[in-house]
């Protein structure tokens, strides 16, 4: 059933998104641009563009990021996120702060600004050759959209504000994409805001009047199939086992391709009926009797004629490449005040016969507390390989004393093909002392380095103990970020966009900072243990410090859900709920036939994570007979008194 997976918190507005393979691009409005892995929403990387990201563009083995001014080039790699180029985008966004859009075809990128839209040449695509400046008399240009076959959609109107009509626009931009012909307007009901094709059909964001489904081109009736032929990012003939493979097909048709569909090993992996027509997917391994693989694609044009490509054998080589070491928690140079576990992430899935104590090793400086002499000791503990997150975790068998540590990871941690690390990596980080003989909330230790004399309670006089002050303005006083074990000194202590104050490292849906105002344990999601996490008693007005205190008046489900009950009938003055439809997400199809015993359930809320509004007013046994909820995906239900 359809569900959310993951919901990420990343710091920032997310404001664009692009997947290739396993691997989301997230670009946000503080200009930081975000690797994520899709299987277990990790972020893997991040990178400061140092202005709000407009919009993201796979073309070929090339990412493109657009700012207002300027265009970013990353390579698609396991390297992580880097610029490789960068080059000026000229054109500002108008007076309705619309966001500027990016569509990558075949060879050609087009990056609008307010007033029409730039054309790139990406023939060699790490340099982008600004080849053509359109500009126009309109200044509420959105998106443009090309269909692959001389054609191109446009969301633009005469303003940027939302004055004005915003409809849809028919270009011919010709077999080169470079031309600016404008041939027809269709008129939507409402503010026609973004766009895209698919399968031949345009359908657009109309803002408030909703999606409105556009057949911009009569259906192809002259019988003339398209012609197409695939290329593909790997040497001819020749594919690395395991690796991300692209396959692009470059088609042409009289009237317009409609779809393509790509085949490996005679199998139908994918369909693409957006322009430019592409499939990523992760190569084969070498198995006993599979060392060479096929690849194939067939176009089909609105009309239903159809084209197979030439068939394309690859013969599979050994992954050549070592993994790499993304990012260590803690990081390098990290202050930390509780820690139960140290942790690698990797470029690509390890051997887990690989992790072991001899390749992940955690070091403490010893009693004189100075790494590299001769009271250095090995740190006891367990290392596990958590495959979903690409990662190897050393877990000491309690939380590491004060003191400084070297966690290393080293060869011959090695790939699935064998390639072992190319060298080892190291991470030194400091975990500090509780005592606080000052009884300021902060411990003695940190005092001296944070500017506070351990001596005195409130070492500037404003009034405020040491403790509650908060040094670097992320939203957690100081001693909060000692029990969140954060660093009061940096505002974003794991580099991950998202400050101190509003991490949430046990998932209970309550930030560091709410965590500290309710007393409860930012490291553990039901502090008091009764069953009920953090979040839902703090919301439901309950104690999440006293087991005997629960939430009242509640619905709570799991898997937790927002929803709506929307089957309600007139009964007497009242509304009282009737077997109906949960509209919810997930979503979730169900009757409410019952309450177990007699009375009515008063005026409550959803106890959820989001929280929910109030959504039922009264419901009895003698007008609502039954048992449970039954739902898709299956939801329990208990209702308090």
């Amino acid at each position: 059933a359809a569900s959310i997976r993951h919901q990420v918190n990343l710091g920032a507005s997310a404001q664009t998104v692009t997947a290739a393979g396993p691997i989301a691009y997230v670009g946000l409005s503080n200009g930081d641009l975000l690797l994520v892995d899709l299987a277990t929403g990790t972020v893997l990387d991040r990178l400061a563009l140092r202005a709000a990201i407009q919009d993201l563009a796979l073309a070929g083995d090339y990412l493109y990021a657009l700012v207002v001014g300027r265009l970013y080039v990353l390579p698609l790699d396991e390297a992580g996120l880097q610029v490789l180029a960068s080059v000026e985008a000229p054109g500002r966004q108008g007076a309705g702060r619309r966001r500027l859009r990016l569509f990558a075809g075949d060879r050609l990128l087009y990056a609008t600004f307010t007033s029409g839209y730039n054309i790139f040449d990406i023939t060699a695509p790490e340099i982008p050759r600004l080849v053509q400046r359109i500009e126009t008399a309109q200044f509420g240009w959105k998106q443009i959209v090309a269909n692959g076959s001389g054609l191109a959609l446009a969301a633009v109107g005469p303003n940027s504000t939302d004055d004005g009509p915003h409809h849809v626009s028919r270009y011919g931009v010709g077999a080169d994409g470079t031309a600016n012909d404008f041939q027809t307007e269709f008129e939507t009901p409402g503010l026609a805001a973004a766009l895209s094709i698919y399968n031949g059909i345009a359908y657009v964001a109309d803002s408030a009047a909703g999606l409105q489904v556009i057949n911009y081109l009569a259906y192809d009736t002259l019988g003339q199939p398209p012609s197409i032929s695939l290329q593909t990012g790997f040497a001819e003939g020749r594919a690395e086992e395991g690796k991300l493979m692209r396959l692009s097909a470059r088609v042409r048709d009289d009237v317009q391709v409609r779809n393509v569909e790509f085949y490996v090993d005679g199998a139908k992996v994918a369909t693409d009926g957006n322009f430019p027509f592409e499939h990523r997917f992760l190569t084969p391994l070498i198995a006993a009797g599979k060392r060479t693989f096929t690849v194939r694609a067939r176009a089909s044009d609105t009309g239903g004629n159809a084209t197979w490509s030439e068939e394309l054998p690859f013969e599979l080589a050994p992954d050549a490449r070592p993994p790499m070491v993304r990012r260590t928690v803690p990081f390098h140079g990290a202050l930390v005040g509780a820690i139960g576990s140290v942790s690698a992430f990797f470029s690509e899935p390890v051997a887990q016969s690989t992790v072991s104590a001899a390749t992940v090793q955690l070091v403490s400086a010893g009693p004189d507390d100075v790494l590299d002499t001769s009271d250095d000791a090995p740190v006891a503990g367990v290392v596990e390989y958590r495959a979903a997150l690409n990662a190897a975790v050393f877990l000491p068998p309690e939380r590491l004393t004060p003191g400084n540590y070297r966690f290393t990871v080293r060869p011959p941690i090695a790939d699935l093909a064998g390639n072992p690390l190319a060298a080892p990596v190291t991470a030194q980080f400091r975990v500090f002392s509780f005592t606080d003989d000052d009884q300021d909330g902060m411990p003695d230790e940190l005092e001296p380095g944070l500017g506070l004399d351990p001596t005195h309670r409130d070492t500037d006089g404003d009034g405020v103990p040491d403790g509650l002050e908060d040094l670097d303005n992320d939203g957690l006083p100081n001693v909060g970020e000692v029990f969140a074990g954060t660093d009061p000194q940096n505002r974003d202590t794991d580099g991950n966009g998202v400050l101190d104050g509003a991490e949430d490292p046990d998932n209970d849906a309550l930030s560091n900072a709410r965590e500290f105002a309710a007393g409860t344990n930012p490291r553990l999601a039901d502090t008091d243990g009764d069953g009920w996490n953090d979040e839902t008693e703090v919301t439901a007005d309950s104690d999440p410090l006293n087991p005997a205190s629960g939430p009242r008046r509640f619905v709570a489900s799991r898997p937790p859900v927002s929803g709506l009950v929307v089957a309600l009938n007139a009964e007497g003055a009242g509304r009282v709920v009737a077997p109906g439809v949960f509209v919810a997400r997930p979503p979730v199809s169900g009757l409410v036939p019952s309450i177990q015993e007699a009375g009515a359930v008063a005026a409550g809320s959803f106890v959820a994570r989001p929280p929910v509004a109030v959504v039922r007013t009264a419901v009895t046994v003698e007008t609502d007979p039954g048992a449970f909820v039954v739902g898709r995906p299956p939801v329990e239900v208990r209702i308090g008194p």
